[in-house]
């Protein structure tokens, strides 16, 4: 999983003409979003459909390119880093961001559609193209506060040992019912999308297999069912994260303290696509990469004779492998 951008070539032009305006206020928010897209520009890998042989006569004048072109000079920073990949427009990629040459209507309509992050040709600089990160928002029993985290996406994963177990003293609340009202915060309940839930759980947590695939039914049910939602579920082994809750999604990593059944839980969220874009992508491929080991070492469906495979959790599009650029 690495940074990775769909851009069309109008809108490099956004950045050429960016100028200020007089109010001073709306001067330092269209900076710190001029500033955010320059990071994820550099950061990112490059997605465009161009053909190569435009890009080739860019190449023959690299010594004396255009700097001041945002189009030229970040073309020939991501080719130089194998950085740079040309293809047509892909709206299923996972996490990646698309600035697209198109207007606000057309712009929104492809975000309700198709739960993603997208700017087009109007783009103003007024908000960032990514979500700020937030360091502590609390959530009470009912999730009262879960709202500021939201945003949409497709892929989610849930790191949540104990999300199975039977509830435990009488302060404490079914966890079920909120970790659908967490999920419809992120749009998982767009049933015209196709999306994947992949949930990792301490497998001492709850040994029986009837009443995982319940709770995963249940899940289903409240984000509308249908064929375009598929929920997966693996019982790792004790202290596989170190005890750790974590929810990713396609452009964020959120930390959580007991979230889903008591009051007073915090959630912090990072996203991936806001500052130090590279050290927060490098952070959630380390988790996933723990997983996905652990995963993989256990051949079979099950630990011993107790279930712990459900789906397969590998097949979330968060797990899967970038293009590369590998032509000369």
């Amino acid at each position: 999983m690495i940074p990775r951008l769909y851009i069309e070539k109008e809108f490099f032009e956004l950045l050429d003409k960016f100028e200020m305006d007089n109010n001073k206020f709306s001067i330092d928010k269209r900076i710190e979003s001029k500033n955010q897209l320059i990071e994820i520009l550099v950061s990112s890998q490059i997605n465009i459909n161009l053909l190569e042989s435009d890009f080739k006569k860019i190449v023959k004048k690299s010594s004396t390119y255009d700097s001041e072109n945002w189009f030229e000079h970040i073309l020939m920073k991501a080719w130089k880093n194998n950085n740079l990949i040309f293809e047509i427009l892909n709206l299923s990629n996972a996490f990646q961001i698309f600035l697209l040459n198109k207007k606000k209507e057309e712009v929104d309509s492809i975000i309700n559609d198709e739960n993603l992050v997208c700017q087009g040709i109007d783009y103003d600089f007024q908000n960032p193209v990514s979500p700020r990160s937030k360091a502590s928002i609390l959530v009470n029993n009912e999730m009262y506060g879960i709202e500021s985290v939201s945003h949409r996406c497709r892929n989610v994963i849930i790191i949540e040992p104990y999300i199975f177990a039977p509830k435990g003293s009488s302060n404490l609340v079914p966890k079920i019912p909120n970790v659908i009202k967490f999920l419809k915060t992120l749009y998982m309940d767009n049933v015209n999308v196709s999306r994947h839930i992949s949930i990792f759980y301490h497998r001492n947590s709850e040994p029986r297999a009837d009443v995982i695939e319940k709770k995963m039914n249940d899940i289903k049910k409240g984000l509308g069912g249908g064929d375009f939602l598929k929920i997966s579920a693996f019982g790792h082994e004790d202290n596989l994260f170190e005890g750790n809750r974590h929810v990713i999604t396609d452009y964020s990593i959120m930390d959580l303290q007991h979230p889903f059944d008591r009051n007073n839980s915090s959630i912090s969220i990072n996203f991936l696509y806001d500052k130090n874009i590279l050290q927060s992508f490098e952070r959630v491929r380390t988790i996933l990469e723990i997983g996905m080991k652990n995963y993989k070492e256990l051949k079979t469906d099950s630990f011993g004779e107790q279930k712990v495979k459900f789906e397969d959790v590998l097949e979330n599009k968060l797990f899967h492998k970038e293009k590369s650029n590998d032509s000369e």
